[in-house]
C-alpha cells in the first residue's frame, strides 16, 4: 500500500500532455503567486516598519524587552501553526475540498480554544514577570495575551485564502492590516503612547478588523458546530499530520530564537536589540518566501505527476536563489549607510554583520522550497529532522561562538544553523523524488 501524499510512479520521459500542463499550471501558479507576494509584502512591510520605528523611536533596552517578548508569542504561534495552519494547507486543498466552508468553520472554533489557553499561560508569565520585578516585560506579556488570539485569528483567514485559492482576496486583508497599523502607531506616537504594550496591542486590534473583513468575504461562520463526523476526522487528520510538524516547528523556531534568549545574560538587553535589528533589514526577503512556500504545497498536491511536481520545485527554486544573491549583495554593499539611516544613527557598530547575516536569505530561498515540496508529499518527518539537525548547530556551534565572540557569535552561529538547514532539506528532498522515480 502507498504511502498517503506520496507521487505515483512514472515512467522516466513525460508524456507531451503532462509537459503542457506543467507550463500552463506554472503560469497561472505564477499569476496566483504574483497576488500571494503581494499580501505577504503589504503583511511584512507593515510589520517591519512598526519594528523600525520601535528602534528608533524606544530605548534600546525597551525594543529589546518588545523582541523577548515578541520571540516568546513566535513559540506559541509555532504551535498553532502546526496543529491548525499547515494542516489546512494541505487538507483543506484535499481530503476536506468538498466541504471547505465546514471545514474552515471548525478550524475557527479549535483556534479561539487554542488562543484562550495561549491567552491564559501568557497571562500567568505577566504575573511571574511583574512578581520578580521586571515591571516592562510584565506590561508587554499583558498586552500579548490579549493580542495573540486575535493576531493568530489573521494568520488564518490569509492562509484560508490561499487554500481556496482567492490569493488576492489575502492581499486586500493585508492591504486593510497595513492601513490600521499605521494609522495607529502614528496616532501613539503623537500622543507619546508607542511603547513596547501598546505596539503589541495596536498589532491585535489590525489583525481583528482585516480577519474580520476576510471572514465576512469568504462566508466564514467562526462559532457555527459542524457535524461529529467530521469534526473527529478533522482532529485526527490534524494531529497525525501535525504531530511531526508541531516538533519540527519548535525545532524551526529554536535556532532562531535561542540566541535572544541568551544574549541578555551574556552581553545584555541591548544586544537584543542589536542583533533584532540587523535581523530586520533580512526580514523583506524571508517574509516574500512565506507565501512562496504555502502557495506552494496545494499547488504540488495537486500536480497530476512526478513531472510537473519537480519543474514547478526547479524553477521556484532557481528565481529565489537568484533574487536571494542579488538582495545579498546590496545588503552588504550599503550596510553602513543603510543602518545609519534606518536607526538614526543606532547599531551602526554592528552594522558590518550584514555580509555574513546577508547569508540567510539565500539559504532561506532553499528552505522555503524544499520545505514547501516535503509538506506536499506528507513527509513533515523529514522537516523534522532538518530543524533537528539546525536547533543541535544553534545549540552546540552558535552557543559557543556566542560565548566567545559575543554578537558577532550569535550572527554567525545564526547564519550556520540556516545553512544547515537548507542543505538537510534539499538532500532529503532530492532522496524522495529519486526514491518516487525508482518504484
Amino acid at each position: 500500500m502507498e504511502q498517503p501524499g506520496t507521487l505515483l510512479p512514472l515512467p522516466a520521459a513525460a508524456p507531451t500532455g503532462a509537459r503542457g500542463f506543467a507550463w500552463g499550471s506554472l503560469v497561472q501558479w505564477m499569476r496566483r503567486g504574483a497576488w500571494a507576494i503581494a499580501d505577504q509584502v503589504t503583511f511584512a512591510a507593515s510589520n517591519f516598519l512598526l519594528n523600525i520605528a520601535l528602534a528608533r523611536l524606544i530605548s534600546p533596552a525597551s525594543y529589546g524587552t518588545f523582541t523577548l517578548a515578541y520571540t516568546i508569542f513566535l513559540l506559541l504561534a509555532t504551535v498553532h501553526t502546526s496543529l491548525i495552519v499547515e494542516p489546512m494547507l494541505v487538507f483543506g486543498a484535499g481530503k476536506f475540498a468538498d466541504r471547505s466552508s465546514e471545514y474552515l468553520s471548525e478550524l475557527l472554533r479549535s483556534h479561539w480554544q487554542f488562543g484562550l489557553a495561549g491567552g491564559g499561560l501568557l497571562l500567568a508569565g505577566a504575573g511571574v514577570t511583574a512578581t520578580l520585578g521586571y515591571d516592562m516585560l510584565a506590561a508587554t506579556l499583558l498586552a500579548l495575551a490579549v493580542a495573540t488570539p486575535l493576531v493568530l485569528l489573521q494568520w488564518l483567514t490569509r492562509r484560508a485564502c490561499y487554500v481556496r485559492f482567492e490569493t488576492p482576496l489575502a492581499a486586500q486583508g493585508g492591504v486593510l492590516y497595513v492601513i490600521c497599523l499605521g494609522a495607529g502607531a502614528y496616532l501613539l506616537h503623537a500622543r507619546g503612547l508607542l511603547s513596547s504594550p501598546t505596539a503589541i496591542l495596536l498589532m491585535g486590534g489590525s489583525s481583528l478588523v482585516s480577519a474580520a473583513w476576510i471572514m465576512t468575504r469568504l462566508h466564514l461562520r467562526p462559532f457555527a458546530r459542524s457535524q461529529r463526523a467530521l469534526r473527529e476526522a478533522v482532529v485526527a487528520e490534524h494531529w497525525e499530520y501535525g504531530r511531526w510538524v508541531i516538533g519540527s516547528n519548535i525545532l524551526g523556531w529554536a535556532p532562531q530564537s535561542i540566541y535572544f534568549f541568551v544574549l541578555p545574560v551574556t552581553v545584555g538587553i541591548v544586544g537584543t536589540a542589536s542583533m533584532k535589528a540587523l535581523i530586520n533589514l533580512i526580514l523583506p526577503v524571508l517574509h516574500t518566501y512565506l507565501p512562496l512556500s504555502i502557495l506552494l504545497v496545494p499547488a504540488l498536491v495537486r500536480a497530476p505527476n512526478r513531472h510537473s511536481f519537480t519543474t514547478t520545485v526547479w524553477m521556484a527554486s532557481v528565481v529565489a536563489i537568484l533574487c536571494s544573491t542579488a538582495y545579498w549583495l546590496l545588503l552588504g554593499t550599503l550596510h553602513q549607510p543603510l543602518v545609519s539611516w534606518i536607526y538614526n544613527g543606532r547599531y551602526l557598530a554592528d552594522a558590518g554583520l550584514l555580509w555574513i547575516l546577508g547569508l540567510v536569505p539565500i539559504s532561506g530561498a532553499v528552505v522555503a522550497v524544499a520545505g514547501g515540496a516535503l509538506r506536499a508529499l506528507e513527509r513533515p518527518n523529514l522537516l523534522f529532522k532538518a530543524y533537528a539537525i539546525s536547533t543541535a548547530v544553534s545549540a552546540t556551534i552558535g552557543l559557543g561562538l556566542l560565548f566567545a565572540a559575543g554578537l558577532r557569535g550569535a550572527v554567525i552561529g545564526y547564519t550556520l544553523s540556516s545553512i544547515a538547514t537548507a542543505i538537510t532539506m534539499a538532500v532529503s528532498l532530492r532522496r524522495e523524488l529519486r526514491a518516487t522515480a525508482a518504484a
